[in-house]
C-alpha cells in the first residue's frame, strides 16, 4: 500500500495525459467523422464509395496494429515524432472511421420526405442539410456517439505498449520498479473508472430520453 500511496502523483500525471490524449482523440475525430458523414450521403455516388472503403478497412483492422503502422510511418517518411504523436495520430484515424458511421446513420435516419419537402419548396440541398437534416441527425447521433467515445477513452491503453506514455505505461514503469503489480493496475483501473463512468451514465440517460420521446 506504501508503493501505491508513493506512486499516486505519478500515476495521477499519467491519466491527465490519457485524457488528454483521448479529448484531442474525440475532437479531431469527431470533426473528421463530421465531414466525411456529410460527404458520404452528398450526391456523389464515388465520394460515398470512397468512405465506405476507408471506413470498412479501418474498423476491421486492430488499434493496436494502427498505431504500429503510424509509429514506423513517420520516419520512414522522414519525420521523427514522438510515439505519444504517432498513437494519437492512429487513434484520431480509427475514432473517425467510427463517427463517420454514427454520423452518415443518424442522417440517413431522418425521414426522406422531410428532404422532399424542403427541395419542393425550392430550398438548395446545402440549406436543407444544415437547416433540416443536420440539427435532428446531431441530435439523434449523441448516445452512439458517447458510446464510441467511451471505447476510444479505453483504446488509449493500448498506446503503452508502442511506447506512448500515459497512465498504462506509467503505471507499467512503477510496477517494474515496485512490483506492486495488484495494487497500482487497481489504481489505473479506478483511473478509467473515474473518466468513463461519467460518459457511460450520461449516454444511459440520453438513450433513455430517447425511448421516451419515440
Amino acid at each position: 500500500m506504501d508503493a501505491l500511496i508513493q506512486s499516486l502523483p505519478y500515476l495521477a500525471k499519467g491519466a491527465v495525459q490519457t485524457v488528454w490524449m483521448a479529448l484531442i482523440t474525440i475532437i479531431v475525430g469527431t470533426a473528421l467523422g463530421l465531414a466525411l458523414g456529410l460527404a458520404a450521403v452528398s450526391r456523389h455516388a464515388w465520394i460515398g464509395r470512397v468512405i465506405d472503403a476507408y471506413t470498412f478497412i479501418t474498423r476491421g483492422i486492430p488499434i493496436l496494429v494502427l498505431m504500429f503502422v503510424t509509429y514506423y510511418a513517420f520516419p520512414a517518411v522522414g519525420y521523427r515524432v514522438s510515439p505519444y504523436a504517432a498513437v494519437t495520430v492512429a487513434l484520431v484515424f480509427y475514432a473517425a472511421a467510427f463517427y463517420t458511421d454514427v454520423i452518415r446513420g443518424a442522417l440517413q435516419a431522418v425521414p426522406k420526405g422531410q428532404a422532399e419537402a424542403a427541395k419542393g419548396l425550392g430550398i438548395s440541398r446545402r440549406w436543407i442539410v444544415i437547416d433540416i437534416l443536420l440539427p435532428q441527425a446531431i441530435k439523434s447521433s449523441i448516445p452512439p456517439w458517447l458510446n464510441t467515445s467511451i471505447v476510444m477513452v479505453k483504446s488509449t491503453s493500448y498506446s503503452a505498449i508502442v511506447g506512448g506514455w500515459e497512465v498504462t505505461y506509467a503505471a507499467k514503469e512503477t510496477v517494474e520498479r515496485t512490483l506492486a503489480t495488484f495494487e497500482i493496475f487497481g489504481a489505473v483501473m479506478l483511473f478509467y473508472f473515474a473518466i468513463c463512468y461519467p460518459l457511460s451514465l450520461l449516454s444511459r440517460r440520453l438513450e433513455k430520453q430517447a425511448a421516451v420521446i419515440h
